[in-house]
């Protein structure tokens, strides 16, 4: 391996980055298809909450019930306060189900959309970091670097992680003619659930 000025390594690192950049429209496409999903998602939350919501009517009828039974003496006290016991411990699962909010799908939106847009333009962004940050930058983008130093050259090869790999994915998929009249990103061939 020839020696190599630390600059030079650099600028091929920066190009090599600026080459993971999307285009606009692309990353606009998946920022549409994420909006998309997320309707979909608030939707089926919506129709789970009104589910819990229903059972926990049920199950506050019932505790009534119980209750009711406890007081007239009707079975035997230790029987109905187990059962009673049972029904709020259900109780307390489905309203802790029913705090839980469609933020949780928010933020993991927003966390997507932070992560795709400094590909509208790595290099720039690369290049006006502080050391530290632009490791973490690398770190996002690649698994691994290698670089292939010759006599008169420096030139790398990136394994992209598997968020990278699955933008890019997107990216290609955005530009195909079919792309355009798709409403949303879910079914797109070689995009798995755990890449999104």
């Amino acid at each position: 391996m020839h020696g190599i000025r630390a600059e030079e390594l650099e600028d091929a690192v920066a190009t090599q980055v600026a080459v993971e950049g999307v285009p606009p429209t692309a990353l606009d496409w998946i920022n549409a298809g994420i909006s998309a999903a997320m309707d979909d998602l608030q939707a089926i939350d919506r129709q789970a909450k009104d589910a819990l919501a229903r059972q926990l009517a049920k199950l506050t009828q019932q505790e009534a019930r119980l209750v009711d039974a406890l007081a007239d003496g009707d079975l035997p006290v230790l029987q109905l306060r187990e059962k009673l016991q049972q029904l709020m411990l259900q109780k307390e699962a489905v309203e802790e189900r029913l705090t839980l909010s469609d933020q949780s799908l928010r933020v993991g939106a927003e966390r997507v959309r932070a992560a795709i847009d400094p590909l509208r333009d790595p290099g720039a962004i690369y290049r006006g970091l502080p050391e530290s940050a632009r490791r973490e930058l690398l770190h996002a983008l690649f698994s691994r670097v290698y670089a292939e130093i010759t006599e008169t050259d420096v030139s790398l090869h990136g394994e992209r992680t598997a968020g990278n790999e699955a933008i890019q994915r997107l990216a290609r998929h955005a530009n195909e003619p079919e792309a355009l009249g798709e409403a949303s990103i879910k079914k797109i061939p070689g995009l798995s659930a755990e890449s999104r």
